[in-house]
């Protein structure tokens, strides 16, 4: 057996499982802005949702070259700003715990920086075509 990349480790193959992720994420999203978003975090989160809808659509036809290119910027798009208010909502919860300032402060990029990469990540691979 060859190597997988990590991008293939997360691809979704079919364009089904892409929708399913999509809806899931979306009611993720709705959840978290139901009980509690910060007005600064809707505007990523209005993004997210703004992107999600073409992006649903497209990857039910077949695509050409340039179409993937552009369904693959719009899915790093859509999982960026799906992590970005998470991330945010995250470290700011978990450095609240904190007492001193400078801790407080270097614990939230940290956790940010961390969840944040993770999380675009996953989710890109998963949702961009080949």
């Amino acid at each position: 057996m060859g190597t997988r990349n990590n991008s293939d480790k997360f691809y979704l193959e079919k364009p089904e499982d892409k929708k399913k992720l999509i809806e899931i994420l979306l009611i993720i999203g709705t959840l978290v802005a139901a009980f509690k978003i910060e007005d600064y975090l809707l505007i990523p989160f209005t993004i997210f949702i703004i992107f999600s809808i073409p992006y649903f659509i497209m990857i039910q036809k077949e695509l050409n070259e340039g179409d993937k290119r552009f369904v693959n910027f719009i899915s790093g798009i859509i999982a960026f700003t799906f992590s970005f208010p998470l991330s945010t909502f995250l470290a700011l919860n978990l450095a609240g715990y904190l007492h001193d300032n400078a801790m407080k402060v270097s614990s939230f990029i940290l956790i940010f920086s961390i969840y944040m990469m993770f999380s675009t990540l996953v989710i890109w691979f998963a949702l961009k075509v080949e």
